[in-house]
């Protein structure tokens, strides 16, 4: 990854090993960082977004037609599949955002 992003984008001037990176599974990290914790939390929402697109392509139909509260169900539980994912795989997403805004070196209440 940071060779194409080296050729891509040379500007960036990415360096592997320059700066120990956390692990961002749900056992590594700083449990007690709130960028890093907004980051996997906007993580989860790009997957819950990403399965409600995919659940919308399978076509309606069938014996028994769905009602509201099976709608309901479905959504709750893609919200929760999709925040124990991002708690659980590193996708890359919340990784890639909390590097970034790290770069920017801005604290809260700065």
């Amino acid at each position: 990854m940071e060779v194409f992003l080296n050729t891509q984008f040379p500007e960036l001037n990415i360096k592997k090993n320059e700066q120990k990176s956390p692990d961002y599974g749900e056992q590594g990290g700083d449990k007690n960082d709130p960028l890093l914790e907004a980051c996997r939390e906007f993580e989860s929402i790009f997957i819950f977004y990403m399965f409600k697109a995919m659940r919308g392509t399978v076509p309606e139909g069938g014996l028994i037609p769905r009602g509201m509260g099976e709608e309901i169900f479905e959504s709750m539980l893609d919200e929760e599949v999709a925040r124990k994912a991002s708690q659980n795989e590193d996708y890359g997403l919340a990784r890639l955002l909390h590097e970034q805004l790290n770069r920017i070196n801005i604290k809260p209440g700065e």
